[in-house]
């Protein structure tokens, strides 16, 4: 890319051309007043062959772009593929709007300031709100899950958890998730379960065990269940068998109800 007329910031200095080679992620231009960095983006914004009447004016690079040129729509087709995440990569502001900020006198601008920090308050409390009402029977229920699955595991001489893992960002809702883990030994410790740690017996136990405990969360008329001891030995069969018999046989169990095998 070459640049005409480009004026540095050494005492507002004009070169004739100058080649600018950006690097291929992120290229951050800093530099005062009269630098050139309007200069630079200009530049960039033509090079694509955009129409230069807009220069200063549209804030989306994708309307730089000359359309029905081949290069040009080498380019409106990479942008399209990134989904918008490069559809303004420079941070381009429009002039007019850079004006009419500076123009603004500072009691207008605070109180426009204090407009908009009331409305990121608010928008920031719905968001909290929305969180807790959905994350607080969540966590409810995870413990419920938790108390049951311990109480199936306890039962057969060994010792299992379930917690819902929390991401740093507790605004990250898809970084949520539940956490199982198992203990079949005594001179071990609970461990996340794992087709790397646990063996395809252990498992399946696990997995059958903590479907039961969801089960215990809902009450349906009945369930058919097939493949139940795929993958268990002979003891550890036997052993979920007459657990699932104990627990229909309980008439205490709310969520008793009729299963297929």
């Amino acid at each position: 890319l070459y640049l005409l007329n480009f004026k540095s910031d050494i005492f507002y200095r004009t070169y004739d051309k100058l080649s600018f080679v950006p690097c291929p992620n992120l290229n951050v231009i800093i530099g005062p007043n009269g630098s050139g960095k309007s200069s630079i983006i200009c530049g960039i914004c033509l090079a694509l062959g955009g129409n230069p009447k807009i220069l200063g004016r549209s804030e989306r690079i994708a309307d730089y772009i000359k359309h029905g040129a081949e290069s040009g729509v080498r380019i409106k087709a990479v942008l399209k593929k990134q989904k918008g995440i490069v559809d303004n990569p420079c941070n381009f502001l429009a002039q007019d709007k850079v004006r009419s900020f500076a123009e603004q006198n500072p009691q207008v601008l605070l109180e426009n300031t204090e407009k908009v920090s009331l409305l990121v308050n608010s928008l920031d409390n719905q968001l909290d709100n929305s969180l807790n009402d959905w994350l607080l029977p969540l966590e409810s229920i995870t413990e419920k899950i938790d108390a049951c699955y311990s109480c199936l595991f306890e039962k057969l001489g060994c010792e299992g958890r379930v917690h819902l893992q929390k991401p740093e960002d507790k605004y990250d809702i898809d970084s949520y998730g539940v956490i199982i883990s198992a203990k079949f030994r005594k001179n071990e410790h609970l461990r996340q379960l794992t087709h790397q740690v646990q063996s395809g017996g252990e498992r399946s136990v696990s997995t059958m065990l903590y479907l039961m405990s969801l089960q215990q969360m809902s009450v349906v008329p009945f369930r058919c269940v097939d493949e139940i001891n795929q993958g268990m030995d002979p003891a550890n069969e036997r052993r979920v068998f007459d657990m699932i018999v104990n627990l229909l046989s309980n008439e205490e169990n709310l969520a008793k109800t009729q299963y297929f095998l």
